[in-house]
């Protein structure tokens, strides 16, 4: 799923060289469930040796991605990530049609 991926990049991101020097390293995943609009999905949090790891994404105690989903969609657009993979996740096999574009001026 593109939003585990997008949270491992995170997780990556925030494990910079400081943080290995320290002992801190990937330590696997937590399973939750989170509602969207059309429904709730299992997710996997990937979390840190230290537990110091917070999530941007998905916050640690989030579990309705709705209310922020227009700005985390913005972000991610903004990290790089295309408006195909973003429509992707959002529609994730399900039977939403996601319409939107991103004008960028």
């Amino acid at each position: 799923m593109f939003l585990e991926k997008a949270l491992d990049s995170e997780l990556t991101h925030y494990l910079d060289e400081s943080e290995h020097n320290q002992g801190n390293r990937h330590n696997g995943k937590t399973s939750k469930k989170v509602k969207e609009s059309f429904g709730e999905f299992p997710l996997e949090i990937p979390r840190d040796r230290n537990g110091s790891f917070e999530p941007q994404m998905v916050d640690k105690r989030e579990v309705f991605l709705g209310k922020d989903l227009k700005q985390k969609t913005i972000n991610l657009y903004g990290l790089g990530t295309s408006v195909e993979e973003i429509r992707s996740h959002i529609e994730g096999g399900r039977s939403v049609n996601c319409a939107f574009s991103i004008n960028v001026y």
